[in-house]
Order: structure tokens, then C-alpha cells, then sequence
């Protein structure tokens, strides 16, 4: 009778482990990406139409940085205008630059499933909701949140007192 091989056990169970922790990956990554996918259908209805002459914002882009707006600027009747200097001065950038932005508010609207607790996108979201999502970004222990929410923030802010100062 041959003796047990601790070598061929261990790799064994080594073995047995990844296969484990990679298929539960994969089934994560499955059901992240298709939730990802899944929330901006979920609307009701389509975006509403930007305004016209914006050159890189469009219709979901537009709809989300101004539910954005509204949560960092408050109510303010120089919020379109402040919307057309942040599109104003994407046009300035790179066309992968300004496909990043847009990334970011696509991830957004689109994260409700997965990282918001919601099946409603972020632009149908109430106010506090929308508040509550950007909170817990800006504090998210993913890398790609944190610097979503403060890009976001910073383009309003800046385009917005940088034009209209108080």
C-alpha cells in the first residue's frame, strides 16, 4: 500500500480552492456587469432631451450631471448655463478624456442595482436618495466611486463659481 503524498495534498486542495474562488468571481462579475447593464433600462421612460449646441453631453450624460448639480449647487436658475461651461470645456479635451467623463455618469445612472440598492436609475432617484448615493460614494472604499463623485463635484464647483462668483 503506497503512503499519502503531503506535496499532492496540498496542491490538491490548492487547486480545489481557486476553481472555488474563481467561478464565485466569476458569478460576481457576472451579476455585477449585468446589473450595471440592466438599471438604466429599468427607467421610466426616455431621457429627456439636452439642450441644443452641447457638444459632447449627450441625453443620459445631460440628465445625470444635472441630478448631480442639483445635489452640489443646490437649486440655482445658472444651473444650465453652468452645464454648458463644463460641456464647453470638455469639447477642449481629448475625445478619450471626454468618453472617461461620460464613463462616469453612464457608472452613475447605471449603478443603482449593484452598488445603490435600487433598481431605479440615479436620475429618478428623490433627492435624498441622490444624496444619500453621493455621500456613500465620496466615502467608498472602491477607488473608482471615491473618484467619480469628486471629479463630478469639482468640474460643477469650479465651472460654476469660477463664471458666477457669490
Amino acid at each position: 500500500m503506497t503512503e499519502p503524498w503531503p506535496e499532492y495534498e496540498q496542491a490538491l486542495r490548492t487547486t480545489r480552492r481557486r476553481v472555488i474562488l474563481g467561478i464565485g468571481g466569476l458569478v460576481g462579475g457576472v451579476f455585477t456587469c449585468s446589473g450595471l447593464i440592466a438599471t438604466p433600462f429599468l427607467r421610466q421612460g426616455p431621457y429627456r432631451a439636452c439642450p441644443q449646441g452641447l457638444k459632447v453631453l449627450d441625453d443620459l450624460s445631460y440628465t445625470v450631471l444635472e441630478a448631480v448639480a442639483r445635489q452640489v449647487l443646490g437649486e440655482d436658475e445658472r444651473l444650465g448655463q453652468t452645464l454648458a461651461l463644463v460641456d464647453e470645456d470638455l469639447s477642449h479635451l481629448e475625445r478619450d478624456q471626454q468618453k472617461g467623463f461620460t464613463a462616469f455618469l453612464t457608472f452613475l445612472e447605471g449603478s443603482g442595482f449593484v452598488l445603490g440598492r435600487s433598481l431605479r436609475p440615479f436620475s429618478e432617484l428623490p433627492a435624498d436618495r441622490q444624496q444619500q448615493v453621493l455621500e456613500r460614494w465620496s466615502s467608498s472604499s472602491l477607488l473608482i466611486c471615491r473618484q467619480t463623485v469628486r471629479v463630478l463635484r469639482e468640474q460643477l464647483l469650479v465651472h460654476h463659481y469660477g463664471a458666477f462668483p457669490p
